[in-house]
């Protein structure tokens, strides 16, 4: 079997745990991760309280598949291995609850990848600022598996 240096396109399964304090909101935490990628990039989606009306919250972070262990400064448009960090919740407008999501300001990923790369675990850090102004500020730490089926 020929080893591979990038994330992988498919995967059977993804599992792990996404942790972060919010300032101004509540702690979150999610078991429920989601896994997308193409030829170029890879996106992990962590979502707290899943089909709440009021309460859903996510985490997207969206890498290049040949994104390597490092520290790594982003920002909303990022042109570097991260491509994009999102943190969004739910907001109330003149219609009902919608997702909406923050602006990132400022953030730092410190990601570790195993040789084989099917686990991804590491730190965030980000300054994001909500439609209202609010600047929110977030630590997180993951440790996501993603389980890959070899055909």
């Amino acid at each position: 079997m020929k080893k591979s240096n990038y994330a992988p396109a498919i995967t059977s399964n993804t599992t792990g745990l996404f942790k972060a304090t919010v300032s101004h909101r509540g702690d979150f935490l999610a078991q429920e991760l989601e896994y997308q990628a193409d030829e170029h990039w890879f996106g992990i989606t962590a979502i707290a309280q899943k089909y709440s009306a009021q309460s859903e919250r996510r985490f997207e972070m969206v890498l290049h598949r040949d994104i390597q262990s490092g520290t790594y400064d982003f920002e909303e448009v990022s042109v570097g291995p991260v491509v994009r960090v999102i943190y969004s919740n739910m907001e109330l407008d003149g219609f009902g609850f919608m997702h909406r999501h923050t602006v990132t300001k400022q953030g730092t990923l410190k990601l570790k990848i195993s040789e084989n790369n099917n686990h991804y675990s590491g730190t965030l850090d980000m300054t994001v600022e909500a439609r209202d102004g609010e600047t929110l500020r977030i630590a997180a730490t993951f440790d996501v598996w993603l389980v890959i089926v070899l055909r």
